[in-house]
């Protein structure tokens, strides 16, 4: 429970729009942004997503790195696919009991099963292979939805002037999705 949550919130952190980002205005007579060229767009918060964190994202929380990227669906798909591959695995060497006990007691007795049969063996290898395979796709694609998001960008010339005590300075940026 806990861990869905802070991957819920988490998402929500990393999704949301950045605030502030922006070209700030040039003095009175100084020269200002420049012109794009035709096919690049002129923009100050070029929003790129790191392949490499949402690689990471999604080792350690399972399809946070999809939804880092803007693939929320996808990311939450993966969530509930590697956590029921979990419980099931979990749940074939465990015997679950509820115990109500009194008018307002309940309580979960969890016990490992002392012989499991070869059929539970098996399954419970099939589940762990197959948790272990999805987690490694899980993760390939949360790189590959982040370098699809970057193409996707385009390219985009940012320019500044920048006004100080000293002098002025100027700066100019192409940058080109990787």
């Amino acid at each position: 429970m806990k861990r869905s949550l802070c991957a819920l919130l988490i998402a929500a952190l990393l999704t949301a729009p950045a605030v502030g980002l922006g070209v700030k205005k040039a003095a009175a007579g100084a020269p200002s942004i420049v012109d794009a060229p035709s096919g690049v767009k002129a923009h100050a918060g070029y929003s790129r997503k790191d392949p490499i964190l949402a690689g990471a994202l999604s080792w350690y929380v399972p399809g946070l790195g999809q939804m880092y990227s803007g693939s929320v669906l996808k990311g939450a798909a993966f969530f509930v696919i590697e956590e029921t591959l979990l419980i099931s695995t979990v749940l074939i060497f465990a015997e679950i009991k509820l115990d109500f006990t009194g008018s307002v007691g309940l309580g979960i007795n969890i016990k490992s099963r002392s012989n499991p049969d070869r059929d539970d063996q098996r399954n419970a290898l099939i589940l762990g292979i197959s948790l272990v395979a999805v987690h490694f796709v899980n993760i390939i694609d949360a790189v590959n939805t982040a370098r699809r998001y970057n193409r996707t960008q385009g390219p985009y010339l940012s320019t500044g002037v920048k006004h100080d005590d000293g002098g002025n300075a100027a700066s100019i940026a192409v940058n080109k999705p990787f």
